[in-house]
């Protein structure tokens, strides 16, 4: 394990019980991943992409192995370390919002929650509004929103309470494509703003490629690791890139690891 890792699976396997008896979603995984670096994680529909984001955030406990943050375990006898929680944000797929709070009350909901004052949660609403492209929405309410509009304010609200670490579960996938694109443009630009260190599902290879520095192919169920992609291009990316050769020649090497004819 990386002694200078930011976040740090060593040999972790989850196991889950179900009628049929016991399910293995991974087995013995190994990943380091340093302060800043930009990991996506993709695989096949079933394979335990969204378990390993899980136990990155200390939302299960592994069956075997050790999940740290910065060389502290997140499990202790059975009980999350909340120190080391507290660095990490989590942004799901359904932005899981509250429709009758405005954008402003959706983000500083956490902050709320740990006792700031209104004015206290109204400024640090206003400037993530700022930072994720929403000022002039503060007091819209979410129904009223675009669906790229509503991953903007739960990317915000991820980032309140001022995470090192951000976990993000497939956060595009329901988007058109269109506007999928500008998302992963305009994420580069915040996570250059934040310098966060950042762990990306997705189903896409493309996008994998796009916004990692690099892509970790997991195996179907039990997940392993079945290929480690580095991505060479500097960040923050444009389009463009997607042009270039030695993007396409990683698309083909991850599409190999992975067995599959062509990319979901």
């Amino acid at each position: 394990m990386n002694a200078s890792a930011e976040l740090a699976l060593h040999e972790v396997s989850k196991e889950y019980l179900s009628a049929n008896g016991t399910v293995q979603a991974l087995r013995d995984v190994s990943l380091s991943i340093v302060r800043g670096e930009f990991v996506a994680i993709i695989g096949a529909s079933g394979c335990g992409k969204t378990t390993l984001l899980r136990l990155l955030a200390g939302l299960i406990a592994p069956t075997r192995g050790e999940v740290k943050v910065r060389e502290h375990s997140l499990w202790h006898s059975g009980k999350r370390d909340t120190g080391a929680a507290e660095m990490i944000g989590m942004v799901f797929q359904d932005a899981n919002l509250f429709p009758w709070y405005t954008v402003e009350e959706n983000i500083y909901l956490p902050l709320m929650l740990q006792g700031a004052t209104r004015q206290q949660c109204l400024e640090k609403a206003r400037e993530l509004c700022h930072l994720v492209g929403l000022a002039g929405f503060e007091r819209s309410h979410t129904a009223e929103l675009s669906g790229g509009m509503r991953q903007r304010v739960a990317i915000a609200r991820a980032l309140c309470l001022k995470p090192s670490i951000l976990l993000m579960d497939e956060p595009f996938g329901s988007l058109d494509a269109m506007t999928r694109e500008r998302m992963n443009l305009e994420l580069q630009t915040m996570i250059a703003t934040i310098n966060a260190t950042v762990v990306l599902v997705t189903h896409s290879i493309t996008e994998a490629v796009f916004l990692a520095d690099r892509v970790v192919a997991l195996s179907p169920r039990p997940g392993e690791i079945r290929a480690i992609q580095p991505i060479e291009f500097p960040r923050e990316r444009k389009l463009e890139v997607q042009a270039d050769p030695r993007f396409n020649l990683a698309v083909q090497a991850l599409r190999q690891a992975l067995c599959v004819e062509g990319e979901k």
